[in-house]
């Protein structure tokens, strides 16, 4: 029994396979009624086995192997079609392309809902997913047609194609997502890092809307890992949009400055250290330590390193109660103990 057992954890990890993942997609055990219901048990998969699998688990390239090798249990596929998409990895898509194609109905539905979050759009409902019809044929072709691109250009690189075409300042060419502009910024939210710092910045003169531009500031935060939105104190001081005018107004100014390509790992990386003198993981300690949400992911993701757990933050509502319990999460590993 343990020869399995030290054969995965040789290759990379185990894939963790919670129940909640094992009653996928019946939510009946959870509380709720429909959609909610739904959200229930997606949420309770996200911790109990993303996480897991993000702090534990083998990486997209371990997953494809043991995926092309035919090393996967059922239940093991199931799983990595719901959670191997928080790698946001483009090179899981053939994994997705093939349960669209060859998948049994679980498989089908749970890949509906995982390559939905690998490109960094909120998924359906599993409960009102079509068990049978052509869409499955049309995933699977769209699933390809992305794989093709994402060998050219990277996902960031797409949604910003994708918002200029949604918001009619270009026509749409090459791969574009069938996304308004608002969701085309979401998933920019979710999915940036420091290495996309080039393509918000060539984004940030072509997105003249207001609330375009302050979803960018805060994109631009946390990539950065810097705070650009004026800090308010005091109940007597005022607030309204000057406070988002002010912040833009120091973008446009940072924009223009730029004599060159920004490397965005240099600025994140030298913005942590500045935190704290140059100690790198007291510098993301500091920043998670912050009251300020935004600069929260990036900065516990690279906590990782000096062994954090993963924690799954959401980006595009930066002080959602979920962030604060992901923030403990991960300071509580740092915590001084007691002797």
């Amino acid at each position: 029994m343990w020869a399995p057992i030290l054969l995965a954890a040789a290759l990379g990890g185990l894939i963790p396979v919670p129940d909640s993942v094992k009653r996928f997609p019946n939510s009946s055990y959870w509380p709720g009624v429909g959609v909610q219901r739904d959200a229930n048990m997606l949420a309770d998969i996200q911790r109990e086995a993303a996480e897991e699998l993000l702090t534990r688990g083998p990486g997209p390239s371990q997953i494809m192997a043991r995926f092309h090798r035919g090393q996967l249990s059922p239940d093991e596929r199931v799983a990595l079609l719901l959670v191997a998409c928080y790698y946001h990895d483009p090179q899981l898509l053939p994994l997705y392309r093939w349960a669209f194609e060859k998948g049994n109905t679980r498989e089908k539905i749970a890949a509906t809902v995982g390559f939905w979050r690998l490109v960094g759009l909120l998924p359906p409902s599993p409960s009102v997913i079509p068990a049978t019809g052509p869409h499955w044929q049309q995933l699977a072709a769209r699933a390809a047609e992305l794989q093709r691109a994402t060998r050219e250009r990277p996902l960031v690189a797409l949604w910003v194609n994708s918002y200029l075409a949604a918001s009619g300042l270009v026509k749409p060419t090459g791969f574009t997502f069938h996304a308004t502009p608002e969701e085309c910024l979401n998933a920019l939210a979710r999915l940036a890092q420091p290495e996309d710092l080039p393509y918000v910045v060539a984004l940030w003169p072509l997105a003249t809307r207001f609330e375009d531009r302050s979803r960018l500031v805060k994109i631009l935060e946390a990539i950065t890992l810097s705070r650009v939105v004026p800090e308010v104190r005091g109940d007597r001081t005022p607030t309204g949009p000057w406070i988002m005018e002010t912040a833009i107004n120091t973008v446009d100014a940072f924009v223009a400055n730029l004599c060159f390509t920004p490397d965005g790992w240099a600025l994140f990386l030298h913005n942590a250290a500045a935190l704290a003198g140059g100690d790198l993981r007291e510098g993301f300690l500091a920043a998670l330590r912050q009251l300020y949400a935004p600069v929260w992911p990036l900065a516990a993701a690279q906590l990782q390193g000096f062994g954090a757990p993963a924690a799954i933050f959401d980006r595009t509502w930066p002080d959602h109660p979920s962030n604060s319990a992901a923030r403990s999460r991960v300071l509580e590993v740092f915590r001084p103990k007691n002797p």
